[in-house]
């Protein structure tokens, strides 16, 4: 990935950051008919990786990254060959393969730390957004006084585990930025908003996953 200080965020970068954004805030909102969302962004992001690729003549992806398609590549291989193999494709399957192209599409496109910030910022804001959309599961939480295991916070992501997860996840990406922000120290200490909301998420959801993490 290239550091140079005068790289400048490209196309690649706004849109990987707006698929974060969309599979953070719609891609547990079947009900409500928002997953059409990220599902557009993904397929738009998958062509304009092939795109830089046949562009380019060459795959960027690091080797990392590419361990991380080899497991979707085994388990798909596994399920064809296997005592299951006659009953097709499954959805867990379905949505595994899905986000190993996904990922292997960002991979191929966020080449700068430019880029690569770029696309952080959104995402780690959407953690507001899906705060919001909660607030009544968590209020209600929070007037309980106490989180049992019958009344994790899932919400809109479906599990709680999930939600630790994403919300872990967030204040990864924000302690980058606000390490790495080379603004102002009081707009580097908006990421501290996102990182306060992700820590209650982690609470309330009485992940354990996420309260190690």
């Amino acid at each position: 990935m290239e550091t140079t200080a005068s790289s400048k965020p490209t196309l690649a970068g706004y849109l990987v950051g707006a698929y974060l954004f969309s599979i953070a805030a719609f891609g547990f909102s079947d009900t409500m008919g928002l997953l059409i969302i990220p599902q557009m962004l993904g397929a738009v992001l998958v062509g304009y990786a092939l795109y830089d690729i046949l562009g380019s003549l060459e795959i960027k992806i690091p080797a990392e990254i590419l361990l991380y398609g080899l497991l979707g590549l085994w388990a798909a291989f596994t399920h064809f060959i296997g005592p299951r193999a006659g009953e097709g494709m499954t959805p867990g399957l379905a949505t595994l393969l899905k986000i190993v192209v996904a990922t292997l599409a960002c991979a191929q496109l966020i080449k700068t730390e430019a880029d690569l910030f770029t696309a952080l910022k959104p995402f780690v804001f959407s953690i507001l957004l899906v705060y919001y959309q909660n607030l009544g599961e968590i209020g209600y939480l929070r007037m309980a006084g106490q989180v049992t295991e019958e009344d994790r916070f899932a919400g809109t992501l479906s599990n709680a585990n999930s939600a630790a997860i994403f919300a872990l996840t967030v204040v990864w990406a924000a302690m980058l930025l606000l390490v790495r922000s080379r603004k102002t120290p009081t707009r580097g200490a908006l990421y501290l908003v996102p990182i306060g909301v992700s820590l209650v998420i982690i609470y309330y959801s009485g992940s354990k996953k996420g309260l190690i993490g």
